[in-house]
């Protein structure tokens, strides 16, 4: 242990520049390596937290505009099919307004359309229709098919208290027709079925086109990105200016996770670098040492005794310097970084800090002793030679 001080102090005293890098190296490699974990930790949890529940996209139409439903349908028409490929559901609603037979006053019915679009081609959803099948909504009669939607059909289901009450039928005459026809928006359409839901369904395609439409929500099968949301807010800008309204969704940014990406790789390839960088200057004191060590190997010094004052040296360098590299840490990731990355500070206990503290002395110990093996076996043999020359 008295050689391993001796080293130290000697190193101080003569080596005062080299000395000062090797400090500087430490500290890098301290925030480095602490920061790329931080950085990749909030990356990971941001993912977590905006991907808990972005799969559906309800649009709502501003107030005092009128979005039609052949404008829905354009707006549709001009979404990229590899987006609309995995909207599994489009439900779109209106509201259809109708006399009371009775009692003359308006009643109205939520008109309810659901559906997918894919290559161009208005089909049922088959996310709908096996929910509704599997849960026993479908009261009488059959769902839509594929026909019906890409036809656009006048069919209809309709809520089943509708076709049981007599009373309700006589009131709603104007809605209701007899059992087997509707009037929606001024057309008559074939009841197929009824449903224990609300509001009467119709195919998306059998809606007039002038008929505004209330409001029209998009469930994707997959999670929403940046570019998809963007890409349906530009196209309703260039279509239908001023009438949709989207909602501020958490969604990550892809371009900005790529950052982080690049940050990441950039920060533990600094950190290996500056490990990698101690050693090299270790291996510049080594070699001004080197007939030293030669001597004392020659005088009964085992290989792995000279090996182990170096590496106490190292040790002696590294070990209070990463230790307060962490510490000078901690309240500037609090202060600053935790303002910029929000699931930064979570990411760090006391358990963190000790492992990433253990990561880098194992790291060290193992390269400093490669390095340490080869070059003292080295000395050995060069001085061996020179004594036998």
């Amino acid at each position: 242990m008295r050689y391993v001080f001796q080293n130290f102090f000697t190193l101080i005293k003569h080596e005062k520049f080299i000395f000062s890098v090797m400090i500087v190296c430490v500290f890098i490699s301290a925030w480095t390596m602490l920061f790329s974990y931080g950085l990749y930790q909030n990356y990971t949890t941001m993912l977590v937290e905006s991907d808990s529940s972005v799969r559906e996209i309800p649009v709502g139409i501003a107030e005092g505009e009128t979005l039609s439903r052949g404008e829905l349908k354009a707006y549709l028409d001009e979404l990229p099919d590899a987006l609309l490929n995995d909207v599994k559901l489009v439900f779109c609603s209106s509201w259809y307004e109708y006399d009371n037979a009775v009692n003359s006053y308006k009643e109205g019915m939520l008109v309810a359309s659901r559906f997918t679009v894919r290559s161009g081609a208005y089909r049922t959803s088959s996310y709908i229709a096996d929910m509704w099948i599997n849960n026993g909504m479908i009261a009488t009669g059959r769902y839509f098919t594929d026909e019906d939607e890409i036809n656009g059909t006048r069919t209809v289901m309709v809520p089943k208290k509708s076709m049981e009450s007599a009373f309700w039928r006589k009131e709603h005459k104007n809605f209701i027709v007899d059992d087997n026809t509707a009037l929606i928006f001024g057309q008559t359409f074939d009841i197929i079925g009824t449903h224990t839901s609300a509001g009467a369904v119709v195919p998306f395609l059998s809606i007039p086109e002038d008929i505004a439409v209330g409001s029209f929500t998009l469930v994707f099968e997959n999670i929403v990105t940046r570019s998809d949301y963007e890409t349906l807010v530009q196209t309703a800008s260039k279509l239908a200016r001023g009438k949709m309204i989207f909602p501020e969704l958490p969604l990550p940014d892809e371009e900005q996770l790529g950052i982080y990406n690049n940050v990441i790789a950039i920060s533990v390839l600094i950190a290996a670098l500056t490990v990698i960088n101690f050693a090299f200057l270790y291996n510049f004191i080594f070699e001004k040492r080197r007939r030293v060590i030669a001597i004392m190997r020659i005088c009964g010094c085992t290989a792995a005794r000279a090996r182990a004052v170096c590496i106490g040296e190292c040790c002696l360098i590294c070990i209070p310097v990463f230790a307060l590299g962490i510490l000078t840490y901690i309240p500037f990731m609090k202060g600053v970084l935790s303002g910029i990355f929000a699931y930064m500070e979570r990411s760090y206990t006391p358990a963190v800090y000790l492992v990433i503290f253990a990561v880098y002395a194992v790291t060290l110990l193992v390269i400093m002793g490669i390095l340490l093996l080869r070059q003292i076996g080295r000395e050995l043999s060069r001085e061996q030679q020179k004594e036998a020359g």
